[in-house]
C-alpha cells in the first residue's frame, strides 16, 4: 500500500486512515528511509523474519523522505504482497526527526516505535523493548554499547562526551537518548510528541528529555551497536557535532523558561 503525504504531518496522518481499512494492530514498526538503496532490502527482510516472533499483529510503516536514489519503487517491490506493510512518501525531505513523529501519528499500534533502517541495532532488541513496554513501560530504548574498534573509536568517544552533556545540563538520568531504536506506550507518548519542536536528529534527545520531565517510565536495555562502515551515512560527524551542541545549549535554555509536561493522563 503506497500513500503520498503532502508536507503537513496531520493531514498526512488522516490521508492515511481514511484510506487503511485493516485491523488495528497490536505494533506499529516506523521507519524512516532516505537514499537506503543499498541497505533497504536486507534490512526490511531482517525486520519480517524479527517481527514474525512476535506474539501480536503488527504493521510495518515505511516512510520515505523525500529519496532521490529510486529508494521508493524499492520499497513498493518489496512491500507488494504484503498487507501488514504500507509506504508513505513524503515528496520533500522533512527531516529525520519529523519523518519518525509522523509515523508516530499515522501509527495504529497500542505500542509503537521505530527503528534506523541501517540496523546497526539489530532489529531483534525490538522485542525486548516490546515487552518492556507491554510490562509496564511507557518508553523502552536501547542503550548502545560499543565492541571494541579503533576504526570507530572518534565515534565512541564523541556519542558518550554527547551523553554526559546531556545528563550534566539537562538533568535527566538517561546514558543514551540518541539511540534510533525506541518504542512506546503510544497513547502516553503522543501528549509529549507534540511539544517536541526539532525536525531533525536532535528529535530523539528533545522527545526522551521532555518525556522524562513529563514523568513517564523510561526503560534503557542494552544493546550491541554495530557500526556498518560501508554505509553512506547521512550523519555528517563533525558539522552534526556542531549541530548538537548549539541545540542542546538552545534547549537547555528554553526548558529553563518552562515547567514540565503535566502528566494529567490516568494510568490503566
Amino acid at each position: 500500500m503506497t500513500l503520498t503525504s503532502d508536507s503537513h504531518p496531520v493531514r498526512g496522518m488522516h490521508e492515511a486512515r481514511e484510506h487503511s481499512s485493516r485491523p488495528v494492530p497490536d505494533l506499529s514498526l516506523i521507519v524512516a528511509c532516505f537514499n537506503e538503496m543499498r541497505v533497504i532490502e536486507a534490512s526490511i527482510r531482517r525486520l519480517r523474519e524479527v517481527l514474525g516472533f512476535y506474539h501480536g499483529s503488527y504493521e510495518l510503516i515505511l516512510i520515505d523522505d523525500g529519496s532521490r536514489d529510486g529508494t521508493p519503487d524499492m520499497i513498493r517491490r518489496l512491500t507488494e504482497g504484503h498487507p501488514r506493510e504500507r509506504l508513505v512518501i513524503h515528496p520533500q525531505n522533512m527531516g529525520r526527526g519529523a519523518t519518525v513523529a509522523h509515523g508516530l501519528r499515522l501509527a495504529a499500534g497500542r505500542i509503537a516505535g521505530y527503528i534506523d533502517i541501517d540496523l546497526e541495532i539489530d532489529a531483534f532488541y525490538l522485542l525486548p523493548l516490546v515487552m518492556a513496554v507491554e510490562n509496564g513501560a511507557d518508553i523502552a530504548t536501547a542503550r548502545r554499547w560499543y565492541p571494541w574498534s579503533l576504526r570507530s573509536l572518534h565515534r565512541q568517544i564523541l556519542s558518550k562526551g554527547y551523553s554526559r552533556l546531556v545528563r550534566w545540563w539537562l538533568k535527566v538520568p538517561l546514558a543514551d537518548t540518541e539511540t534510533g531504536c525506541k518504542m512506546f506506550s503510544r497513547q502516553r507518548v503522543l501528549p509529549v510528541l507534540d511539544q517536541v519542536r526539532d525536525a531533525h536528529w536532535f528529535w530523539d534527545t528533545e522527545i526522551m528529555v521532555r518525556a522524562h520531565r513529563g514523568g513517564l517510565r523510561i526503560l534503557e536495555i542494552p544493546a550491541l551497536y554495530q557500526r556498518d562502515h560501508a554505509s553512506g551515512t547521512t550523519v555528517r560527524m563533525w558539522s552534526d557535532t556542531v549541530y548538537y551542541l548549539r541545540r542542546l545549549w538552545q534547549f537547555r535554555k528554553d526548558i529553563r523558561t518552562v515547567g514540565p509536561v503535566q502528566d494529567r493522563e490516568e494510568r490503566p
